[in-house]
C-alpha cells in the first residue's frame, strides 16, 4: 500500500473526526483544532501527521513540543499524542510510518527526545517498544476505601478544604503549581495557560478542578471527577510542607467517596501511600516511555536524566499524551 503522508491542513476534517471517533472515542474536530491551536502552546503548527491512500485517512500521530528538565538541565522534548489507525488499515505499517516521519521531524528541530504515555496492557506499546521507546516509569494507582470494604486510611486532612475553581483563578493556579514543582526535575516547565490549554484540548473541564485551602489560604489544588462511583484524582499539587496524602482525604470526605489517586511515579510515592493506609497501591499499568532519537538509551539511563532514579522526577495526569 502507497501511503502518502499529509498535515492536519491538508485532509478534510470530517475524516479526522470519524478517525479518531473510531478508534480513540475523541472529538476532534475543526473547532476544536482551532481551540487548541489558539490555547495549546505544545502543540506544533502542523497539529498531527495524517497517513492517506485512496484519498482515505487511514492514520494519525499527533505531535507536541515541550521542555522537561532533565539532570543535565532544561531540554526541549518532542512528544507523540492520539496516535490512531483506521480499523481498514490495522497491522498495514500506517502507524509505523507515520511514527518514524514524526521522528524524523523532529530530529529536524534539533530535538533529542521524543516521550508518550500510554498502557502496558495496549498493542500500541509493542510498537513504541519496536520504535526505540523505552518505558521510563510506570504511572502507579492508589485506592482508598474501595469496592471490598477496605478501612479507608485515618482522616488527618480535616484542616484541608476543597474549594472549586473557575477560569479566572489560572494566575493563582500557574503560581501554585510552580512553587509545588521547585526543585524538581521532569514535567516541571508547564508555560503560563497551561490550563487553558488542557480545556481547549477537551482533557480537562473547570468542573473538575478544586483549589485546596488551609485556613482559607490556597496551598495547592487537585483535578478531581467522579467514576462509578469513585473520586478520581487525576492530578494534586500542593506547596511544600503540606502532605499530600492528607488532601487525599479531604478530597475523600468532601466526595463522600472511596479514592482512587492516579499517576503515582516513584517507589517512595508508592510506599509513603501505603504506609499512610492505602492498602491497594501499586503500579499500573500506565507508562511513560521516552525515546533517544539520536542514539540507543536504556532504562536506566532514561530514569537517570528525569530524575526517577533519586525521587526527584514530577508528572501529572495533565502531563500524560
Amino acid at each position: 500500500m502507497t501511503l502518502e503522508i499529509l498535515e492536519y491542513d491538508q485532509v478534510d476534517p470530517k475524516q479526522v473526526l470519524a478517525l479518531n471517533l473510531f478508534s480513540l472515542g475523541y472529538a476532534l474536530d475543526a473547532a476544536r483544532v482551532a481551540a487548541m491551536r489558539e490555547r495549546e502552546a505544545r502543540l506544533t503548527p502542523f497539529v498531527a501527521l495524517y497517513g492517506v491512500h485512496g484519498g482515505k485517512v487511514l492514520g494519525q500521530v499527533g505531535v507536541l513540543e515541550t521542555t522537561v528538565e532533565t539532570a543535565s538541565g532544561p531540554e526541549r522534548f518532542g512528544a507523540l499524542w492520539a496516535v490512531a489507525t483506521h480499523p481498514d488499515a490495522a497491522r498495514q505499517g500506517t502507524a509505523e510510518a507515520l511514527v518514524e516521519e514524526a521522528h524524523r521531524r523532529m530530529r529536524k528541530r534539533g530535538l533529542r527526545w521524543s516521550f508518550l504515555t500510554t498502557s502496558r496492557s495496549l498493542v500500541a506499546h509493542g510498537l513504541y517498544l519496536k520504535s526505540g521507546y523505552v518505558d521510563g516509569v510506570d504511572l502507579g494507582q492508589a485506592v482508598a476505601g474501595d469496592a471490598a470494604n477496605e478501612q479507608p486510611p485515618p482522616d488527618r486532612g480535616g484542616e484541608y478544604a476543597l474549594v472549586p475553581g473557575e477560569e479566572a483563578q489560572e494566575p493563582l493556579i500557574y503560581s501554585l503549581y510552580q512553587r509545588s514543582v521547585s526543585g524538581r526535575l521532569g514535567f516541571v516547565h508547564r508555560p503560563p495557560g497551561f490550563i487553558q490549554g488542557a480545556v481547549a484540548a477537551g482533557d480537562l473541564s473547570w468542573e473538575e478542578l478544586f483549589l485546596v485551602h488551609r485556613d482559607s489560604e490556597p496551598v495547592g489544588y487537585a483535578v478531581v471527577s467522579r467514576r462509578r462511583g469513585h473520586a478520581c484524582v487525576r492530578e494534586l499539587r500542593v506547596l511544600p510542607g503540606i502532605e499530600g496524602v492528607d488532601v487525599l482525604m479531604a478530597v475523600r470526605r468532601t466526595f463522600q467517596a472511596p479514592v482512587l489517586y492516579q499517576n503515582a511515579c516513584t517507589q517512595d510515592e508508592l510506599d509513603g501511600l501505603r504506609r499512610a493506609g492505602f492498602g491497594q497501591a501499586a503500579a499500573g499499568w500506565g507508562t511513560l516511555m521516552v525515546k533517544d532519537l539520536v542514539a540507543s538509551t536504556d532504562r536506566r539511563e532514561v530514569k537517570a536524566l528525569l530524575g526517577i532514579s533519586s525521587g526527584l522526577f514530577t508528572f501529572g495526569g495533565l502531563d500524560a499524551t
